[in-house]
């Protein structure tokens, strides 16, 4: 069967035309998509380095903050007359808000400690016992005295620094608190150096947090902390997130998850009422559970997994040998953050081209028209011509 002159060049052109702005839209988009990917991986590599050198920073920052007090007058230190400690130490809380508590804990079982109750981000650290309109707590602890018990007193100021008129100190005449069975005090004293704790559950604040520690030198048997809130950290993350769908991750060399975007996920309540922290694999987190399970976490590495029919590329960083923390990262971003642009353009692109070629095809319609006239007219003589037909030639 043999199509019209003018069909055949119609369709050849449109087949050629759409044949080649296909291969040029695919060789294209395979082209950037490698690029963006590539981009991607930088992405969350730089996520991971960025998260860790936040934290150092943090800690680093703890280091000097007690550093710092350590190095002031023996004078100072006086659980007697705490004042001018107390003074200091909120001082310290006040330029970092990072910072929950800074204190001094006394080889007789003596304790001063300031509280900062306004988180970085302006929110309230609610913390029982202590009222809700107070920014900043005082808390001084005795030692024990003949069988009188170790006796405890609160006072509570707001965000000028005003003690609180319509509250009256609080005072225990039993204090349950001891600083030196405290891992803090203990490994403080028996290293005579800085010592960065593992994450625990702060006993006041029921949220996870880890304790920089170190000894006073003008007096070695006195061991000053500050106490670092996880949440914090998990704010942290959250603003290096890679893309919209991304997550950073900090975790400890056992998996338990130091740091997350969502830090109320990475801990759960038992039914004891404890609060407890959660490993990568426990997590209400699909993706930061894949990325763990994929990972090879012995070394830097990279791996891809495909979840909820999203794909993802994540990363993981294990400590420098000169950090502080001994800590690991993990970062996590959804391909499409970076690819979906990339495919709104192609389809912007394709509709564009495609309505190029609608026109394309009737302008080449009315061309054909004028090429294949004038070669049909020829065509019908030359079959008159071979039929002997000449009367109509």
């Amino acid at each position: 069967m043999k199509l019209p002159l003018k069909i055949t060049v119609i369709s050849a052109f449109a087949i050629f035309t759409a044949a080649t702005i296909a291969v040029i839209a695919v060789l294209n988009y395979i082209g950037n998509r490698n690029a963006i990917l590539d981009n991607a991986r930088a992405s969350i590599s730089q996520a991971a380095h960025a998260a860790e050198l936040g934290v150092n920073q943090l800690i680093e920052r703890s280091v000097r903050s007690i550093d710092t007090v350590a190095h002031l007058p023996h004078s100072i230190f006086d659980w007697q007359t705490p004042e001018p400690l107390m003074i200091t130490l909120s001082t310290g809380l006040r330029s970092y808000p990072q910072y929950y508590g800074m204190f001094v804990g006394f080889p007789n079982g003596a304790f001063v400690q300031a509280i900062s109750l306004i988180a970085p981000d302006g929110s309230h650290r609610k913390v029982a016992g202590i009222p809700t309109e107070a920014a900043l707590a005082w808390r001084v602890i005795g030692p024990m005295v003949g069988k009188d018990g170790r006796h405890e007193k609160w006072w509570y100021f707001d965000e000028k620094g005003d003690e609180l008129s319509d509250v009256s100190p609080r005072t225990l005449a039993h204090s349950s608190y001891d600083p030196r069975p405290r891992s803090w005090f203990r490994e403080s004293q028996r290293t005579q150096s800085t010592v960065i704790s593992d994450v625990y559950i702060f006993a006041s604040l029921k949220k996870p947090g880890i304790t920089v520690s170190k000894t006073v030198y003008h007096k070695p048997a006195l061991s000053i902390g500050v106490d670092l809130s996880l949440d914090d950290l998990g704010r942290l993350v959250k603003k290096l997130s890679p893309g919209e769908n991304g997550i950073v991750a900090v975790l400890d060399r056992d998996g338990l998850v130091i740091a997350h975007p969502e830090p109320e996920i990475a801990v759960r309540q038992s039914q004891l009422g404890s609060v407890e922290m959660l490993l990568a694999s426990e997590i209400d987190d699909h993706l930061l559970r894949q990325a763990y399970d994929m990972l090879d976490l012995s070394a830097s590495s990279e791996a891809t997994f495909t979840s909820n029919n999203q794909d993802y590329v994540s990363f993981f960083k294990p400590p420098s040998t000169n950090n502080l923390a001994t800590w690991n990262i993990i970062s996590v971003a959804a391909v499409s953050d970076y690819t979906g642009d990339l495919m709104a353009t192609l389809q912007r692109s394709l509709l564009l081209a495609g309505g190029v070629l609608i026109f394309a095809v009737g302008g080449v319609a009315i061309m054909a028209g004028w090429i294949t006239g004038p070669i049909m007219r020829l065509r019908v003589m030359s079959d008159q011509i071979t039929q002997l037909n000449l009367s109509e030639v």
